[in-house]
């Protein structure tokens, strides 16, 4: 398989120097599964995981098939890219923890670990909440151990990775680790299991519960600085951009909160259930739901940008590049968009 080089970037999240509205569809390519996490861009070749299990690679200018990577076992997390190495758990007779070279396919470590949380990667470092309620930190090139912490809760949300600190979500709310030592530097109950990856901005922690409620906290102590409810169940991940949050919910909207103070600042309101978390912008906020659209949302307003319909429900992030636009559906088909 062949790939471009250079550092990789995932669905979701806030994008800096990206690609805005009006947009038309350069190309769409089929899978042979379902897909597991939104699309990586690494260079110039598109990465997309299926439920078969397999890992596609195509060329985001053309969409031409680069190839394709079978697996023997299930994979039950989305991948996380960093530089040009690939990891992601696989589940079977034996789970575990596989770093792979994107280019190459090669092997790199493999450790016998169980989860269904993808892991988080930032410079040298790998942060993985594991089953049995532990969190552990590796050396994303060899897999080295560096520490690991007993947090005695469920955990349900993919780690986040700060500056010396990292953010973990449980069953009873958000905590804080020291990223050198492994310490837990605080926690916050939060009433009901955290639904989202935590969001790290400024010296806030942003963070939602399965109830709908969206909170921020102090990144220094775990303090509330503010509290909002919204209707539905939000989606498993937020974005930023403009001192505003992003969170979708299963009430069919997109809401767009005052980053600091958690004023309801618009919602949009769709036809469909948005379970993946938005994706932002400088101007635009992109989503997609069950109602088969994608959709580019003005951040500052709550107006629809631009829409186009798909052939399915989508129920993974939205990749947004500088030159591209990338989402697949529950079809199986890859949309690939271009500036108009």
């Amino acid at each position: 398989m062949a790939a471009g080089s250079g550092k990789s970037l995932a669905a979701g999240g806030m994008v800096e120097c990206a690609l805005e509205p009006p947009l038309r569809l350069a190309w769409t390519a089929k899978l042979d599964a379902a897909p597991i996490g939104g699309p990586i861009l690494h260079g110039t070749a598109l990465l997309q995981l299926t439920t078969e299990p397999s890992l596609y690679a195509f060329d985001s200018s053309t969409g031409h098939l680069l190839g394709r990577r079978r697996y023997d076992e299930p994979i039950c997390t989305a991948p996380t890219g960093t530089d040009s190495i690939f990891t992601f758990f696989l589940t079977g007779d034996r789970s575990k923890l596989r770093a792979e070279h994107l280019v190459s396919g090669r092997l790199l470590w493999s450790r016998d670990l169980a989860s269904c949380l993808a892991p988080a990667a930032r410079s040298d470092t790998l942060l993985v909440a594991l089953d049995e309620g532990s969190l552990r930190a590796f050396y994303i090139a060899d897999g080295g151990a560096i520490w690991k912490t007993e947090l005695g809760e469920r955990l349900r949300t993919t780690p986040v990775l700060g500056d010396g600190i990292g953010l973990v979500g449980s069953d009873k709310g958000l905590a804080a680790i020291d990223l050198n030592t492994g310490a837990v530097r605080w926690r916050h109950r939060m009433g009901a299991g955290v639904r989202t990856v935590p969001l790290m901005i400024d010296e806030l922690a942003v963070v939602a519960n399965g109830e709908g409620v969206i909170a921020a906290l102090s990144m220094e102590n775990g303090s509330p600085i503010w509290q909002q409810q919204i209707d539905g169940l939000p989606s498993w991940s937020m974005a930023y951009s403009g001192n505003k949050v992003f969170v979708g919910s299963s009430d069919r909207g997109i809401y767009a909160l005052e980053l600091y103070s958690g004023e309801i600042n618009w919602r949009f309101e769709s036809e469909g259930v948005f379970a993946a978390g938005p994706t932002a912008t400088e101007k635009t906020v992109y989503c997609a739901g069950s109602d088969r659209y994608l959709y580019a949302i003005n951040r500052d307003t709550g107006q629809v940008f631009w829409k186009y319909r798909l052939d399915a429900q989508v129920r993974t992030p939205v990749l947004v590049g500088a030159n591209i636009v990338v989402v697949a559906s529950d079809k199986k088909t890859f949309y690939a968009f271009a500036k108009q």
